[in-house]
């Protein structure tokens, strides 16, 4: 064979080597394993897991092991209960059955938690996982209202910026212009926080850097 194809076979076999590298393992568990390290009889580790994935907690000894105030949480995946805050043997369950969109965001940021201050251990076979660590229909599901429920927040986020008080002195001083100043009050400046009276609209009230002078009750 000339030079020049061995040289281009040596390429080729280079770039198969390079693209074909073995992704990273992912270690699957039944819940039988993951009970088995909640901390105590012989357990070593602490894990838990959270919408299927596992996570190892070991470093929060004092929470998550016998006695801690979140040992509950060992040893299962009770994802549920990480939003309704329902401690019982029925509340700790991963099954989402009722939550609203809302609390499925809650339930990721949770998950957002765990995935940034403890080690991921793998997948839980079961209701969000298979056998081969794929992700279910169940998983899906969740997912989908996971997106309507930040389109949510996004909307409720939005509506309570346009009716909020204004944060800044101009938005104050536009605020009493427009409804007039709050009752007993003069006018506003400096920090502080206003005095407001009892029919005082909700906009024309000042925010905690500004002040308000008072009017001098009249005898």
């Amino acid at each position: 064979m000339p030079n020049r194809d061995r040289s281009n076979c040596y390429r080729i076999r280079r770039n198969i080597r390079q693209v074909g590298t073995p992704k990273e393992e992912i270690r699957l568990l039944r819940e039988n394993d993951l009970s088995s390290y909640n901390g105590e009889s012989k357990s070593q580790r602490l894990y838990l897991s959270i919408l299927g994935q596992v996570f190892d907690v070991s470093k929060g000894l004092k929470h998550y092991g016998p006695g801690g105030g979140y040992h509950f949480f060992a040893g299962k995946d009770a994802s549920r209960a990480f939003v309704t805050g329902d401690f019982s043997e029925t509340g700790q369950t991963d099954d989402l059955s009722g939550l609203s969109p809302t609390q499925i965001v809650a339930l990721f940021d949770w998950l957002d938690f765990y995935q940034k201050d403890y080690e991921p251990v793998g997948r839980l076979i079961g209701r969000y996982y298979s056998e081969s660590g794929e992700a279910t229909a169940a998983l899906r599901q969740v997912e989908a209202m996971l997106a309507e429920g930040k389109k949510l927040k996004a909307q409720a986020q939005a509506e309570s910026k346009r009716v909020s008080p204004p944060a800044t002195l101009h938005g104050v001083l536009t605020a009493v212009e427009e409804y007039g100043a709050p009752q007993g009050v003069v006018g506003c400046t400096g920090a502080g926080r206003a005095s407001q009276g009892n029919s005082s609209p909700p906009e024309a009230v000042a925010p905690a850097a500004f002040v308000c002078k008072a009017r001098t009750p009249r005898c």
